[in-house]
């Protein structure tokens, strides 16, 4: 029997992210508080700390081994401290910060409040810059160690160098409605989900583009396998697998879809994926509340959680890989040994 934790939080889990260094977990609530826990302490209960007048849209780990970065629809960027203080970094009027993410080998923090993104120094909280774009930013992604930024809108991907006065930034177009971003590990292809229910793939530097379609819902999560590289998403009713090739695209053909044997004859429509940092594994988080864990070399999956006709919102694994961290539209939320 695993070891599990479950808590009931005060409202909806919008997202669910460890610190750097694993100590702490934050879930990032409809209310605009965020409900901390201590992964070191088998006894610890949620701590709660107020961090938006309105509701948490948005929740990354800083830079450093400990801290939070969260957004709101107050227009509040802000960094939570190890001693529980929340600091604010920027303020947008009239914009709801939906994207926060860090850099921690850059210096680097981000956020997207409407149509733009700011830019922040880590070590010092100063703002760099803000910058326009066509139309909103639905998602934000760091290159791992190219000096970039990626920024997801309508018709394309900007990328935004690290630093503004060095260089301009470059526009991606292909049309449609780009909302979710991911780099490949080896930055040589940029990954975004379309809202038709699709991919987008783009290679770099020839910006050769690829569309990857046939999903029947729209992709709403996406992460990369650490060792056997492939490109997992949800968007099914099963985790698809695209393999990917190392050299900025992927392997001709149909993805794998790794399918649930245990589910309902209706199907169990994945809405979040999580990646294990260390091994092979995945984890599914699934609308019927079900969630589950995978080993994708054998392709068996084991039912972690049973379906509770309620959606999984948030998932994802503690930096070592053993804790995984699970949040429901009801509050529900769950620390399970893996």
């Amino acid at each position: 029997m695993r070891d599990r934790r479950s808590f009931e939080l005060d409202d909806y889990v919008v997202a669910v992210a460890f610190e750097r260094g694993g100590r702490r977990v934050a879930f990032a609530l409809g209310d605009g508080t965020l409900a901390l826990i201590d992964c070191s302490d088998p006894s610890s209960t949620p701590h709660t700390v107020t961090a938006h007048a309105g509701s948490c849209l948005s929740l990354a780990a800083d830079v450093g081994d400990e801290g939070f970065l969260t957004g709101g629809d107050d227009g509040l960027f802000a960094r939570l401290s190890s001693d529980g203080r929340c600091t604010e970094l920027g303020r947008f009027q009239r914009n709801w910060v939906e994207q926060v993410t860090a850099h921690p080998g850059h210096d680097r923090l981000a956020c997207a409040a409407g149509k733009q993104v700011a830019m922040y120094r880590a070590s010092t909280g100063e703002e760099l810059g803000r910058f326009d774009h066509p139309s909103t930013v639905a998602d934000i992604d760091f290159a791992p160690s190219v000096p970039t930024l990626a920024a997801a809108h309508y018709n394309g991907i900007t990328l935004h160098p690290l630093d503004p006065e060095l260089a301009r930034p470059s526009i991606l177009e292909w049309d449609g409605s780009h909302i979710l971003l991911s780099w490949a590990p080896d930055e040589r292809c940029l990954v975004s989900s379309m809202q038709e229910g699709a991919l987008h793939v783009v290679t770099l530097p020839d910006q050769e583009h690829q569309g990857m379609q046939g999903y029947p819902f729209k992709v709403t999560s996406v992460d990369w396998l650490p060792h056997d590289t492939h490109l997992i998403t949800s968007g099914s009713d099963g985790v698809v697998c695209w393999p990917y090739d190392g050299e900025g695209a992927f392997t001709a053909g149909e993805p794998r879809v790794i399918g649930f044997p245990d589910a309902p004859e209706e199907g169990a429509l994945v809405l979040v994926v999580a990646a294990d940092p260390t091994t092979d594994r995945m984890a599914a988080g699934c609308e019927d509340g079900s969630v589950r864990i995978i080993d994708f070399k054998k392709g068996e999956p084991s039912l972690l959680l049973a379906p509770c006709d309620l959606e999984v919102t948030a998932l994802t694994f503690s930096p070592d890989g053993k804790i995984l961290a699970i949040g429901m539209e009801d509050g529900s939320a769950w620390l399970i040994d893996v």
